[in-house]
């Protein structure tokens, strides 16, 4: 559209230009509105935000935080986060709850509308059901008040005359008046008002008549007395009265319209909630009257510093400062400027308000134009350029002009003004209007969506586009274009804003998703972030306000950033204007007044009225569960240890926006974060526990400490009692059977003693024996090996071969000293694999390397570790070579291994020899070393009682094909 609109000649828009004049002035002036008295910026909580009625009676709040609503449908909580209705399926004893009270010790009684008293003490409701005390408060209708004396003494007064006393003992007083009944109070002595007359309760004296026709208002609910500190207020219609030595004497008197809902004091001012609005008056003097289309019911300002505002049709209004004013309440409002003192303000749909005065006028651009956002307003040399998306309208002179072409920023420099569109172009201000509709070739200077300009102190313009920074330098042989994207990747993104600080002589750019960027003589000498402590990296505009100071908006809120160099410093603002997860558009300054733009409206305030926050959010631990239900404290069952611990952080100016920091003193120690509000526990181990937890806001201020301990208990197997009972009787036990059998082995310990010294004896000579037998075998083994090994290396020698030989001599050695080094039964399973090996070589060596041999050893197995009985194995691969493979004709395989089978290790010899049966013919009929193979089933059983050895045949197709030989032995190491 933009481009047909560009394609229209100069022609038409010069002769139209005169008669559309008074048409356009027609569109132009629309409205007057005077803003003198605004409200205050406020969010507004209703139904569709979670509070289950707009109809909201009363607010306060308790120890823990929480604010509390009164409504037609219950009572509700609020954390911050959610909303909580309590309701008669709760226990409430109506639904409909005016007012709440709270008494000394802790409770908090019910203005209910059925007149059944009710309070909550502890988190748990009482009723006329649930407790003996409120069987006997009964009264008729409405409570219109309740009051506390000094003597910790409490009063219940119902609209139909009754009045109960409560004392600390729990005691009851009833007193009855038929009169319509607003209140009691005590001074002297106790006073009470009925049907307009201020009753003396000891003798029912009336001691003043008030000067009012209450009469006509026995119905309304509202007339009440408002008890505040040491004061007392009876209000009525539009009528506010003060008790004054038991006298009441008229103190306000407000609209006739206005309709008294409640009195309250903060500070030193007065609140007065009606029908028709908030009054503030100090004294009786009127400072505000705020939100007076609303029927306000209450007011009240919380820990934080926020005011909560009822009402009885809208919900709830939360004021996070009475400082920070609204205007243009739902505009979407997306620029401002300044002329003189003038501020102008522009909205999304063509139109913008001119504000000078405390008035505000509205004005539109062309009726026929599409609707679209108001993108600049510019001054220059007299004439007010107001650029919209959808066109541009330069007045001044008595005369304006409108061109429907997009203009996104405006900027007058040296008798030129720079135009900001689908590209940057350069016009001399004199021919603007000719050439703002088609703009030749040669005037552009950028061909790229541009949104915001800006000058520097040199005449150099800055560009910001959808596509990063630019500069046009101005320089002394002429203006050159450069593209500072090139420089820093902060800077090649869409730009949203530009300011230049022509004292400090720096740049600061907004991007769409860097952050805010400082530069300084063409380079970047900061970037700031989120982790910087900016609210958003989405940055939307830039104003000083002060030498350094910036205030920076961004799609989160407000920041106000100050530049020191070494000590720049970062902080929100959102805490202190109240505008959490709202977009700022623009900002202005004028006379210290800082106005900033938003999609709902405009908010303002002094610059000086918003001081630095010191507020702290609370931190509670709200429940603490097992699998029995909820953990009141102290201890719990070895068995009941799953714990579930529940918390809330409540922050109104963060909207719960909190971080949890917490740790379990006996299991964790160090601190722990999250956002998440419970952490869970499982299969606790006996012991104690403390949990312990707070929580820091947007500010970073932390909250106090909040703890919980517990104990849980051990089974009681392992409690001290039962181990030291259990202790004892074993020990008696113990001490018994031994005296009993010591005695009965004294009588038999003389012969016992013989036959065991015989046994042992009997077994040594064995053991002695065997190793003789062993050493008779080695002795047996050595000399015939020797004999052999040495006939060998003769051989080599005999034919000159000097290296066999001397390999043959190295290998031959190191055997005869293992073997010489090897004492007792055992060896390690390493030196018996080292051993046998050698002893293989060597045979094989012998036979002319008639076999192959493979030695595998299960990875499993710990060689160094693992005993064996020494030389184990040798006896059965000697068969094995000199009566399996060298009687064979082929080429023989000898394979010895070592597994890992549980807690055995099995050893296994095997060849593809001849086979015993024919190995025994070859003998005259006899296998050989029958006796090597005895003495080592006799080391075997001595080594260990549970082993075994076993000789398999193998056979293919009916044929001997070989022998097997497995030993299975347990795992024993060195040291057992």
């Amino acid at each position: 559209m933009h481009i047909n609109r560009q394609s229209y000649s100069l022609v038409f828009w010069v002769k139209s230009i005169n008669g559309l004049r008074y048409y356009l002035l027609f569109f132009f002036c629309l409205l007057a509105l005077f803003t003198k008295a605004q409200d205050p910026y406020y969010i507004n909580y209703a139904i569709p935000d979670g509070l289950p009625s707009d109809n909201v009676y009363s607010v306060s709040q308790d120890e823990k935080g929480l604010v509390w609503f009164t409504t037609d449908v219950g009572i509700v909580t609020y954390d911050s986060k959610s909303f909580k209705l309590l309701n008669a399926d709760n226990g409430l004893s109506d639904n409909e709850v005016f007012r709440l009270s709270r008494d000394s010790k802790g409770r908090t009684w019910m203005h209910t509308l059925n007149g059944k008293a009710c309070f909550i003490y502890k988190d748990s409701i009482y009723n006329e059901h649930n407790s003996a005390l409120l069987k006997q408060v009964k009264g008729s209708g409405l409570v219109v008040d309740f009051y506390e004396d000094a003597d910790k003494k409490v009063y219940l007064s119902f609209r139909s005359g009754e009045v109960f006393m409560i004392d600390t003992l729990g005691h009851i007083e009833r007193r009855t008046n038929q009169a319509p009944h607003w209140g009691v109070w005590k001074s002297d002595a106790l006073y009470a008002i009925y049907a307009g007359t201020v009753t003396r309760l000891e003798d029912g004296a009336e001691v003043q008549v008030l000067n009012v026709n209450l009469n006509s208002r026995m119905v309304n609910t509202q007339s009440r007395i408002c008890h505040l500190a040491d004061e007392h207020y009876f209000c009525t219609g539009n009528e506010l009265y003060i008790l004054r030595q038991n006298r009441f004497e008229l103190y306000l008197y407000l609209d006739s319209a206005a309709g008294i809902t409640n009195v309250c004091k903060i500070d030193n001012y007065l609140w007065i909630a009606t029908r028709s609005g908030l009054y503030q008056f100090q004294g009786t003097k009127l400072v505000n009257h705020f939100f007076k289309d609303d029927a306000v019911s209450d007011v009240f300002r919380d820990k934080e510093g926020n005011y909560w505002v009822t009402t009885l049709s809208r919900g709830v209004l939360l004021v996070p400062s009475m400082n920070v004013s609204k205007m243009l309440d739902n505009k979407k409002i997306y620029r401002l400027g300044l002329n003189g003192q003038e501020l102008w303000l522009g909205g999304s749909e063509n139109n913008y308000y001119v504000r000078k005065n405390g008035e505000l006028t509205s004005y539109h651009l062309p009726a026929y134009w599409v609707d679209n956002k108001i993108s600049c307003f510019r001054f220059y040399e007299g004439k007010t350029y107001v650029g919209a998306k959808s066109g541009l309208v330069i007045s001044g002179a008595g005369k304006t002009q409108s061109f429907p072409v997009n203009v996104n920023d405006l900027l007058y420099s040296n008798d030129h003004i720079y135009v900001a569109t689908t590209y940057t172009s350069r016009v001399h201000k004199d021919s603007v209007t000719a050439y703002i509709v088609h703009t030749p070739e040669s005037d552009k200077i950028l061909s790229k969506r541009t949104n915001v300009l800006e000058k520097d102190n040199d005449g150099s313009i800055w560009i910001g586009t959808n596509f990063g920074l630019y500069l046009y330098a101005n320089e002394p042989g002429g203006f050159r274009l450069y593209n500072m994207g090139e420089l820093s990747e902060e800077l090649a993104i869409s730009i949203e804003d530009i300011f230049f600080d022509t004292t400090q002589k720096r740049l600061l750019v907004a991007t769409a998703s860097k952050g805010l960027v400082v530069v300084k003589d063409r380079k970047v000498t900061r970037v700031f972030k989120t982790m910087n402590g900016l609210n958003n990296n989405t940055v939307t505009a830039i104003k000083k306000i002060a030498n350094s100071t910036y205030l920076v908006g961004s799609n989160n809120g407000l920041n106000k950033v100050t530049l020191l160099f070494e000590a720049d410093k970062v902080e929100s603002y959102n805490f202190r204007v109240g505008i959490n997860n709202k977009r700022v558009n623009d900002i202005e300054l004028l006379n210290d007044t800082v106005y900033i733009a938003t999609d709902n409206g405009v908010l303002y305030f002094g610059i000086h009225t918003l001081m630095p926050l010191t507020v702290y959010p609370i931190c509670n631990i709200t429940a603490v569960k097992t699998a029995n239900g909820i953990f009141k404290g102290g201890q719990l069952h070895y068995s009941d240890n799953d714990i579930s611990i529940s918390f809330n952080g409540i922050s109104f100016k963060d909207k719960g926006n909190v971080e949890f920091y917490y740790r379990f003193v006996g299991r964790d120690e160090m601190w722990n974060v999250t956002r998440e509000s419970q952490v869970n526990y499982k299969d606790l181990s006996a012991g104690k526990y403390t949990f312990e937890l707070f929580c820091k806001n947007g500010l970073g201020n932390s909250s106090k400490m909040q703890s919980v301990s517990f104990e849980i208990l051990p089974p009681f197997w392992q409690k001290t009692w039962f181990i030291a009972l259990v202790s004892l009787l074993c020990a008696s036990v113990v001490y018994g059977f031994v005296r009993y059998r010591f005695k009965r082995l004294q009588v038999k310990n003389e012969a016992e003693m013989k036959i065991m010294q015989s046994e042992n004896d009997k077994v040594q000579l064995e053991k002695q024996m065997l190793e003789l037998e062993q050493k008779a075998l080695r002795m047996q083994m050595n000399p015939h090996f020797i004999f052999n090994a040495l006939n060998t290396i003769k051989g080599y020698y005999s034919e000159g071969d000097d290296v066999k030989a001397g390999n043959y001599i190295a290998k031959f050695s190191k055997l005869l000293r293992m073997l010489l080094n090897t004492e007792g039964q055992n060896t390690t399973l390493d030196n018996e694999i080292e051993m046998l090996k050698l002893y293989v070589e060597l045979t094989r060596i012998r036979y002319h390397e008639k076999f192959d041999y493979t030695i595998d050893v299960d990875a499993g197995l710990m060689l160094a570790d693992t005993i064996i009985p020494s030389l184990l194995l040798q006896p059965i691969v000697e068969n094995a070579i000199i009566h399996g493979l060298a009687a064979k004709a082929e080429h023989g395989i000898l394979l010895i291994s070592f597994k890992k089978d549980a807690g055995e290790m099995v050893c296994i010899v095997e060849d593809n020899g001849i086979g015993r049966k024919q190995a025994a013919a070859l003998s005259s009929g006899k296998l050989h070393n029958s006796k090597a193979i005895a003495i080592v089933r006799d080391r075997l059983k001595l080594f260990d009682e549970h082993t075994s050895f076993e000789i398999v045949d193998l056979e293919e197709g009916g044929l001997a094909c070989g022998t097997k030989v497995i030993i299975k032995l347990p795992i024993k190491y060195t040291g057992f």
